[in-house]
């Protein structure tokens, strides 16, 4: 008799699974099967994310306290409000974080 498995786990990032198997003694009440998978995540590069959000963090407070003193100072609209603190939240983010290059992927 044939027994034919196929176990797919979907993530963009397939190089962190080391390995991934069908665990049989599970019963779910179908025919699917549990699938166990072994990743391995490095750390290292989960704090250099921490550290940049923190970063990011302090530079958009100081940005905000800047145009909080700009308001006090002038007179403005919601919509000019809504334009500054949205070029704030860019200018931060790109001077963090950078430009991302944009990648075509295939699609399925």
């Amino acid at each position: 008799m044939t027994k034919n498995e196929t176990d797919f786990i979907l993530t963009d990032k397939p190089n962190i699974f080391q390995d991934v198997k069908v665990i049989n003694r599970v019963n779910v009440g179908s025919d699917h099967r549990m699938l166990q998978g072994k990743i391995e995540i490095n750390t290292q590069s989960d704090k250099n994310h921490e550290n940049k959000t923190k970063h990011y963090q302090l530079q958009l407070e100081n940005q905000f306290h800047l145009l909080d003193d700009e308001q006090k100072e002038i007179d403005t609209n919601l919509d000019e409000c809504n334009e500054q603190i949205v070029e704030a939240i860019r200018k931060t983010a790109s001077k963090i974080a950078g430009k991302k290059k944009k990648t075509h992927s295939n699609k399925i």
